[in-house]
């Protein structure tokens, strides 16, 4: 079967604000030297490319010579935009899929291919990977995320780095298709306070925000953020899809001659009118559903070796009427250490530790329920890549693998290699090859052969063979090019097979597989000196199959 799908181009115009609306540099990321009142928009194209990212590399790297299809949106970008969230902003981003089925339910993914078939989620794509300063908010529950509960507070992000494709070599299981990790400014690039209220036609925003500093090395802000969304246009049946937010939330960041510190926390409630179903007769009824969500991240890092200890907990709290109540807390510790082993070999190596711990209640096992309903999981990772610079060749090598042991699937390898060529100054050519899994979620493993969807405990990891080549360059000094072709190849994909003769509804296994081969092409103009363009393209054609025939082109 063959699935084409086509992301049409978009162009963004960024002009930059006089220079009372100028706001500060972004945090030790450049190669470039930023003033206090420097502003990305000002840049050249050249100097943006050499913004250096952490995402590809989990060190400090610029832009233009990492060997992977990278793309970062700057906290400018997105404020001048005009976009209320995250996931909008997303869409000025070339190769990303994002649509928006309900109030509530996004769908967001790089390289087009997901699946869509959840109890508790019921629009979204499943292999991408997304942090908020470090603390991952995909959930174990129906591997994905629930955009409409990370309001970020659009005013404090600093950027926003995008990989397309695997990533599990540096940041575990379900990176299959991308990482998404959206960075907030440093206290220190945040003091004095600010008010900010945007309304529209579907929804309004409000927030507050102090910050301030003790001495030279101690600086803080608090904020707080509230949202309201309004159904949108033709809800089904007419039911009622709107849902509202309120957030707050802290960040310390201090240092001394040898160390610096780091603490981020976010609380949020929300409620959210949904459509739900009566427990007798099965009849659609209007509920609310309620959730409620703690965030918090610590970490310090050696100043002299670059070591790093990071430690977060996530609590996630859904109490939804008509089919359960639901409590996940999620504590993960971790260590990343770079070793220097010669002038042109860095050898880096990182452990973590995650305890997931989940209580899962059905409103009617008849529809939906678990087995067994307290869950804990431990999830031990090794990782390790080792990059050696050619520089008589203008080349880099990357080699790494990641190890990981889970509860359902035992052991998992992810391993990767990538080189990059630089035939000028100008202009990087790169290859890649990666495995990367999705590991199971808690419905596909535990809901109960009694619900609509019944769990399966033979549930495999979603696996993907992704082989990768790219351009990334300067044409002229007004026009710069990022291009990047891949070819994926799937085993044990997910499906909710409706034909096995033994059971009255729908059945999770991953008896399919498949193939994708797709593009993505970026292109940024400086036209002069207040004006840049941005347009962008993207294309994949996919062919799945599974083994009892079901029609993909719905299930995935």
């Amino acid at each position: 079967m063959i699935l084409p799908i086509v992301i049409s181009s978009a162009i963004l115009l960024i002009q930059p604000l006089p220079p009372d609306g100028a706001v500060g540099p972004i945090e030790a990321s450049s190669t470039t030297e930023f003033s206090e009142e420097s502003d990305l928009t000002e840049l050249s194209l050249e100097a943006l490319m050499d913004i250096e990212v952490t995402i590809a590399t989990r060190s400090s790297e610029p832009m233009s010579k990492l060997p992977a299809a990278v793309y970062v949106l700057t906290g400018d970008e997105i404020r001048r935009s005009g976009h209320s969230s995250v996931q909008e902003a997303l869409r000025m981003v070339p190769g990303m899929y994002v649509s928006r089925w309900t109030t509530g339910d996004w769908d967001v993914t790089a390289r087009g291919f997901g699946t869509g078939v959840a109890f508790t989620n019921s629009a979204y794509l499943n292999q991408l990977l997304v942090m908020i300063d470090g603390v991952v908010v995909y959930s174990p529950l129906f591997a994905g995320m629930s955009w409409a509960l990370q309001d970020v507070l659009l005013e404090d992000v600093d950027r926003i780095e995008i990989v397309k494709g695997p990533g599990g070599i540096l940041w575990g299981s379900n990176a299959v298709h991308g990482v998404i990790h959206i960075i907030t400014k440093s206290a220190e690039d945040t003091e004095g306070a600010l008010v900010s209220f945007r309304t529209g036609r579907d929804d309004s925003h409000g927030a507050w925000r102090a910050g301030g500093s003790v001495g030279d090395d101690f600086s803080y802000r608090v904020w707080g953020k509230g949202a309201d969304y309004d159904t949108l246009s033709n809800p089904y049946g007419d039911f009622e899809y709107d849902y509202q937010l309120a957030s707050v939330g802290a960040r310390v960041d201090w240092k001394d001659e040898d160390r610096t510190y780091a603490f981020w926390g976010r609380t949020y409630w929300g409620k959210f009118n949904e459509l739900g179903f009566d427990l007798v007769t099965y009849d659609a009824i209007q509920v609310q559903d309620r959730r409620e969500g703690t965030q918090l991240l610590a970490s310090t890092t050696d100043n002299e070796t670059q070591s790093r200890w990071q430690a977060w907990y996530s609590r996630d709290s859904q109490n939804l009427p008509t089919l359960g109540d639901i409590a996940i807390d999620i504590y993960d510790l971790e260590y990343q250490r770079p070793f220097e082993l010669s002038d042109s070999n860095t050898l880096s190596l990182g452990a973590g530790y995650r305890r997931t711990y989940s209580k899962l209640y059905g409103d009617d096992p008849f529809w939906y329920d678990f087995d067994p309903h307290k869950v804990g999981q431990d999830n031990y990772r090794v990782f390790a890549t080792d990059t050696q610079k050619l520089p008589s060749i203008n080349s880099t090598l990357t080699i790494g693998v990641a190890a990981e042991h889970n509860e359902f699937t035992d052991f998992e390898i992810q391993p990767t290699i990538r080189y990059s060529w630089a035939p000028s100054d100008s202009w990087v050519i790169w290859a890649g090859y990666s495995r990367a899994v999705r590991t199971p979620s808690l419905e596909e493993r535990t809901l109960t052969w009694d619900s609509l969807y019944a769990g399966n405990d033979e549930f495999r990891s979603e696996t993907l063979r992704a082989y990768e080549l790219g351009l990334r360059g300067m044409p002229t000094e007004w026009m710069s090019m990022d291009l990047a072709i891949y070819f994926n190849d799937y085993d044990h994909l997910h499906y909710a097979d409706p034909a096995d003769p033994d059971y009255w509804a729908y059945h999770y296994t991953n008896d399919a597989e498949g193939e994708a081969f797709g593009g993505e092409l970026a292109l940024d103009f400086q036209v002069n000196e207040d004006l840049k363009l941005r347009t962008g393209f993207g294309y994949e054609e996919g062919d799945f199959d599974s083994d009892s025939g079901v029609d993909l082109s719905t299930s995935e």
